[in-house]
């Protein structure tokens, strides 16, 4: 049975493994494959690389390596379906190209992978990521029934917040995202 899905801040930024930049389609892997005929192991990795911003993930380097062969042989042996896939995600997208892209990540990810025990990535925060993140979250808050009114943000706490520092911001965004995560996986228990 698969995990709930995920609540986390996406970010436009790239995904800077181990600290070399992804080319962009790599932080669609999730979304660009055929879900169904990944092991889940591999599609929550997937996930990880998507939704690592402003947060380090890191994973041993033989599950990446394990994870590259399996997405790479699942690119070329499902080609034509991820083409229709990612035409019906969207429209105007050039597939040849997507699947150009996913394998140059691949290939750099196996080539640092292999120079260490464990691989890190992140995505920065890119500008005005991090003031929209609180907003989202602040309005989040007021709005889930799982927080009454009067538990949310007073207008002087928001007013704190949106004058915090980046850092105190971040933390904000993700432990809101990660409360959410914690309150699906409850109900999906």
């Amino acid at each position: 049975m698969r995990t709930p899905p995920r609540t986390a801040f996406a970010g436009g930024g790239p995904i800077i493994f181990q600290g070399i930049r992804l080319p962009h389609y790599a932080k669609y892997f999730y979304c660009c494959t055929l879900r169904h005929l990944l092991p889940d192991e591999v599609y929550e990795w997937t996930l990880d690389l998507r939704y690592c911003w402003a947060k380090q993930r890191q994973a041993p380097s033989a599950f990446v390596l394990n994870a590259c062969d399996i997405l790479e042989q699942h690119i070329n042996a499902y080609r034509d379906a991820l083409f229709n896939h990612i035409l019906s995600l969207r429209p105007d997208a050039n597939p040849d190209e997507v699947c150009k892209e996913m394998l140059e990540a691949i290939s750099l990810m196996r080539e640092h992978a292999k120079q260490t025990d464990t691989c890190v990535w992140t995505m920065q925060p890119q500008e005005g990521e991090i003031e929209k993140g609180v907003e989202q979250c602040m309005d989040l808050l007021q709005n889930m029934e799982q927080f009454p009114r009067q538990r949310g943000l007073t207008e002087e706490q928001k007013v704190q917040l949106r004058a915090a520092s980046d850092s105190i911001k971040i933390n904000f965004i993700n432990s809101c995202a990660d409360s959410i995560n914690n309150i699906c996986r409850d109900n999906n228990s």
